[in-house]
């Protein structure tokens, strides 16, 4: 099988394609080998993942690459070239900001109506409720298109955002000078 544990002096050491992982040795309690079973299961993780077909190694990467708050600035950086746009995308994406460090392919239909919900408590408008959805959509065709069949990146089931538009007062002008 592909990966190994090595002890080192402070504990385990695991070593499968370019990740390499540390688990401390826990000395001072009465099981000093309590490291080793964390790393076996962690290299065990790994090994799954690679048999499944499912392996990323992007996912254990510190920088995040595929982390819901890196994408989002790769995207605005994408349309620099529609300013107007990319401000109205920064505010509606500002709206998912506490997946911040989350890998996009954890986030689903559950977690994007939790914060379609907060959002209706905290009584924003169904319109941009129903646009905060519809970028969320641009947003994970671009990284799909991006990443390619390689990715592994699905397109989530994303949750009705109804909206009904409401008619503007339209007052004539005599009206209007009597307010002035």
């Amino acid at each position: 099988m592909k990966g190994s544990i090595h002890q080192t002096k402070y504990g385990w050491q695991v070593r499968f394609d370019k990740i390499t992982r540390r688990f401390k040795r826990h000395e001072h309690t009465e099981q000093p080998h309590r490291g080793f079973t964390p790393a076996e299961r962690f290299l065990n993780g790994l090994q799954y993942e690679t048999d499944r077909g499912t392996y990323d190694i992007r996912d254990y990467r510190q920088s995040q690459p595929i982390g819901f708050g890196n994408l989002v600035n790769k995207f605005l950086l994408s349309k620099r070239k529609k300013p107007q746009a990319q401000k109205k995308y920064a505010l509606l994406l500002s709206y998912g900001k506490k997946w911040n460090d989350r890998n996009i392919k954890t986030i689903g239909y559950a977690e994007i109506e939790d914060i379609l919900l907060e959002l209706e408590d905290r009584g924003l408008a169904s319109k941009t409720r129903y646009d905060f959805v519809c970028t969320l959509k641009m947003l994970w065709k671009w990284v799909i298109k991006r990443e390619g069949k390689s990715g592994q990146i699905g397109l989530p089931d994303f949750p009705d955002a109804p909206y009904s538009m409401q008619y503007r007062k339209i007052v004539d002008k005599p009206t209007m000078r009597l307010s002035n």
